[in-house]
């Protein structure tokens, strides 16, 4: 009885993994989007440099070209790395070659969830920073 009851509770655990791989599957596609996206703002940022003269506006630039080399060789890299970690974590527990129970695979789940939060949020307020200063920091217009 204890291994039907095992085995209906694997079940159950392995229909879930198809919202956690779509969760997994969309976090790797933001990852990919805003490695894109910084590296667009990098190249804008290049592009301002080469017309700013006043140093005050030099060091911002300066400063968000820092936060844009952290953001992809750090925060990115590793939650990227932590996701792809756990999309295969799924896929050892789908294949059955874990034995995991419910409360730690929703638990993991829950911990990749929150530091996507957490990265989705530092990127947000890293855009917003640089959309609202961007055109100050140049000496001419974007446009």
């Amino acid at each position: 009885m204890a291994h039907a009851n095992y085995s209906a509770n694997k079940e159950k655990l392995v229909n879930r993994l198809t919202k956690t791989h779509q969760d997994s599957q969309e976090w790797l596609s933001a990852i990919e989007f805003w490695k894109f996206e910084l590296v667009f703002f990098q190249k804008l940022i290049d592009k301002n440099f080469l017309r700013v003269t006043l140093v005050d506006k030099m060091r911002a630039l300066e400063e968000y070209e820092k936060q844009i080399n952290h953001l992809m060789t750090h925060d990115l890299a590793q939650v990227e790395a932590e996701v792809k970690k756990h999309e295969h974590y799924l896929n050892k527990i789908e294949s059955g070659d874990s034995d995991v129970d419910d409360v730690t695979y929703r638990a993991e789940h829950q911990n990749e969830a929150m530091k996507m939060n957490k990265i989705t949020l530092k990127i947000r307020d890293f855009k917003k920073s640089l959309f609202n200063n961007i055109e100050h920091l140049s000496d001419h217009s974007l446009t």
